[in-house]
This record gives structure tokens, C-alpha cells and sequence, in this order.
């Protein structure tokens, strides 16, 4: 129970789980400037999900 107290939403933490997810997903993210990445390719499958949940397209704004 201590391990997971410490963990919670330390920005270490929070920043690998994101880069393992993402990049599992097939996304494809650098490291840019200090505390920086650049997203050069969001898979197909997170951005459905994320018309699924805002229910609107963003290439129709």
C-alpha cells in the first residue's frame, strides 16, 4: 500500500505509463526539448476513441 501511495500522480510515474501505453498502441513519440516530446503518429484505434467520447470529429470543426 506505501509503493502505491508514493506512486500516485508523481509526474515520473504518470509520464511512463502514458510513453508504454502509447507507444504499445502503436503511436510513435520523441523526445524534443527538456520535459518535451513531439507525437509524430497517433494510432487510428485512440483517435475513434476519442470521436467515441467527445462525439464529434475534429476534421469537421
Amino acid at each position: 500500500m506505501e509503493k502505491a501511495e508514493a506512486r500516485r500522480l508523481q509526474p515520473y510515474f504518470v509520464r511512463s505509463f502514458f510513453l508504454k501505453g502509447f507507444e504499445s498502441l502503436g503511436g510513435s513519440i520523441y523526445p524534443r526539448e527538456s520535459e518535451r516530446f513531439e507525437i509524430t503518429h497517433v494510432p487510428a484505434e485512440l483517435r475513434e476513441r476519442d470521436r467515441l467520447i467527445t462525439g464529434r470529429n475534429r476534421r469537421e470543426q
